[in-house]
């Protein structure tokens, strides 16, 4: 049975804080969960910090250079299983209940195209990125005001 949620980390010589990151996802509240993390093709100490965590909740992916967070991302999104998608970044911090709690208003809501908001999220990434126009992107993402409004600045 899929995970209720998956958990996308694309990773680039984040070994600073990287630590910190993936236990923060592990010992979520909401444990029914994947989570993937794709090393970006990291140069620093990345690689022996993931290979610590024996978790068979993590799905490993590996870039052999460095292809950017976009691509990175939408490689993780491309190998989730999760009914919702979460995103982490390697130097963020997330409280232990924000998956319990996003999980809880997006079924609260009735937010029946999960689909729509994992590709929200990426075409968001792209755009704050590298400025993408959203050209390309489905016709209801192109009415989302908020990508509308990062896109044109």
């Amino acid at each position: 049975m899929p995970p209720e949620v998956s958990v996308v980390m694309a990773v680039y010589n984040g070994a600073a804080r990287l630590r910190q990151a993936v236990e923060c996802i592990l010992t979520q509240t909401c444990d029914d969960l994947e989570f993937i993390v794709i090393d970006d093709g990291s140069t620093d100490d990345t690689s022996s910090i993931l290979d610590t965590y024996t978790d068979p909740r993590i799905v490993r992916l590996k870039n052999d250079t460095n292809l950017g967070l976009t691509h990175s991302l939408n490689k993780g999104l491309a190998t989730a299983t999760g009914e919702f998608i979460a995103r982490q970044d390697c130097d963020d911090y997330s409280y232990p209940s924000r998956l319990t709690k996003q999980v809880t208003h997006l079924n609260a809501n009735h937010y029946a195209d999960k689909s729509l908001q994992a590709d929200r999220e990426v075409v968001l990434a792209a755009v704050k990125e590298n400025g993408y126009a959203l050209g390309n992107a489905s016709e209801e993402l192109q009415q989302d005001e908020e990508l509308k409004r990062i896109a044109n600045q």
